[in-house]
């Protein structure tokens, strides 16, 4: 039987043979493997990898040294199997590293989160907490320690937002056993590590409500609004502030429901390959363009113009941009949008995405900022019961998700820019299409 592989990223980015630690040479070199790693048997063209160990500015030689660091993890890594095939391969023109989901911490994380997502759909909350647990023993300090570079630190905060989430969740399922005690201490860390996140302070307080720590459950809430209008001339937001006005006159009736509110039902989504429910997959289309608007000629030049914004640079690689198409009802709009997105999605390796917003739409009501990230999330495989319960923390979360990917969304019949501007990505990687 031959020796099992353990990659991990969770942490500092390491590869074990069995109990044996393998040499992954320089920083740039574990940044490739970091790269290749993340995308979980996903491809990563030349440029991809050049641009997450150089940013923009590489050196003429980048193509080649990428290739002597691919040799060089190809010879520490050894075989994959008792066949001899090696566990990095040459995909398109880049590269994939084919490891199984119990030789990655990241893929078994989640594997995890899925098993507590399913314990807890079945009324076992002990269970579903206990596989929450384990999933998030798998973290070994800061994500992709000792990897330099913008896209490390993108990565990084995807990262630790899944993590978050996961740690949010289990709480929630404390919750419901009543255990509010035990949440408390973790809590204060939390929030001591996190100052300006009110979803961990509307928590906390919660918890210091329910064991007769109201003093300080309202002291919670006076540290945050000294912080927000001293930091950044703000006040917390409405669901804090609700929750304050409620803890501050003892409202009996305050339930784990009002903190961790019902998801709302949304489509189902195909499993990733990992078969998680929480990260990022392959997007896909939450609902279909429509088929029965005419293909119309005529439309070219908008089409262009928007495939002049993307700034291609010498790898193929295009950087952001807002496309807007604007043209009367049922005149095609939708249609050729969807062809156009078709013609250059593949420069969009992380996913396409399509959303009707409604908007134009006098049939049926415009989706609210709300639904539309919630629908988005869900594309990106954030199971609904583990939405923020905000606009703008769905938006926080998306976005974070995203950092660092090339995603290609289509935001089709939008009503005003208020419906949109909570949807747009904010990394500098993806491209916006919007019909109206």
């Amino acid at each position: 039987m031959s020796e099992h592989f353990w990659f991990t990223v969770l942490g500092p980015v390491r590869a074990q043979r069995g109990s044996t630690e393998i040499e992954l040479g320089s920083r740039q070199q574990r940044a490739v493997l970091a790269v290749l790693l993340l995308r979980e048997n996903g491809h990563a063209s030349l440029s991809e990898l050049i641009e997450a160990v150089w940013g923009t500015a590489p050196p003429r030689t980048a193509g080649q040294t990428i290739r002597t660091y691919i040799h060089r993890l190809r010879k520490s890594l050894g075989p994959a199997h008792d066949a001899g095939t090696s566990f990095i391969v040459s995909a398109g023109n880049g590269y994939a590293l084919r490891v199984s989901p119990d030789q990655l911490d990241l893929s078994v994380f989640r594997q995890r989160v899925a098993m507590a997502e399913g314990a807890v759909g079945t009324g076992h909350h002990a269970r579903a907490i206990a596989h929450l647990r384990d999933a998030l023993d798998l973290w070994r300090g800061e994500p992709l320690a000792g990897i330099p570079g913008t896209y490390a630190m993108s990565q990084r905060n995807r990262l630790e937002a899944l993590r978050l989430v996961a740690v949010e969740r289990r709480i929630n399922v404390e919750y419901e056993l009543g255990r509010f005690g035990e949440a408390t201490a973790e809590l204060f860390d939390l929030v001591a590590k996190h100052p300006l996140n009110e979803r961990f302070r509307e928590m906390l307080m919660f918890s210091l409500c329910k064991t007769g720590r109201k003093a300080e459950a309202l002291a919670v809430y006076r540290e945050v609004w000294d912080l927000l209008s001293e930091d950044l001339g703000a006040e917390p937001g409405p669901r804090l502030q609700v929750l304050h006005e409620r803890v501050r006159r003892a409202d009996p009736e305050l339930l784990v429901s009002d903190i961790f509110p019902d998801p709302e039902v949304g489509p189902a989504v195909p499993e990733s390959p990992a078969g998680t429910t929480l990260g990022v997959s392959p997007p896909r289309a939450p609902s279909p363009p429509p088929a029965d608007l005419p293909t119309l000629d005529g439309r070219d030049n908008e089409l262009d113009l928007i495939e002049a914004l993307l700034a291609v640079d010498a790898q193929g690689v295009a950087t952001v941009a807002i496309g807007v198409i604007v043209v009367m009802a049922r005149a095609g709009r939708t249609t050729r949008a969807e062809d156009w997105a078709d013609r250059i999605a593949h420069r969009f390796p992380d996913g396409h995405i399509y959303l009707d917003l409604r908007g134009c739409d006098s049939s049926s009501p415009a989706m609210t900022p709300m639904e539309a990230s919630g629908s988005i999330l869900r594309s990106l495989g954030v199971a609904s019961s583990l939405l923020p319960s905000g606009v703008e923390g769905r938006t926080a979360l998306y976005r974070t998700l995203l950092s660092g990917r090339r995603i290609l969304l289509v935001l089709d019949n939008a009503r005003d820019a208020e419906q949109i501007r909570p949807l747009l990505t904010g990394t500098p990687s993806s491209l916006v299409v919007v019909t109206s």
